[in-house]
């Protein structure tokens, strides 16, 4: 039973740790899902804004990805 308690504890732990990290993207898409919650048409909408939207090469994907974690460590550091 201890081995068991350790787990889930040590499991809540690591959820708790990547909470902040993905808190953003989890706003992100809770708002998305919130605000089209009504729109029949989601799939379909999607598929067109995807379909009509302009190219983006894998280099530019990574340049904006690691921009983008940069950022958000420079804001978590502690100011002085």
């Amino acid at each position: 039973m201890s081995f068991l308690t350790r787990r889930l504890f040590l499991t809540a732990m690591a959820r708790m740790r990547n909470f902040g990290k993905q808190l953003p993207a989890n706003v992100d898409e809770f708002e998305f899902r919130f605000n089209n919650r009504h729109n029949e048409c989601l799939s379909r909408d999607t598929l067109r804004a995807l379909v009509g939207a302009e190219t983006l090469r894998y280099q530019e994907l990574i340049a904006a990805t690691a921009l983008a974690v940069s950022h958000r460590r420079q804001m978590a550091r502690p100011q002085h």
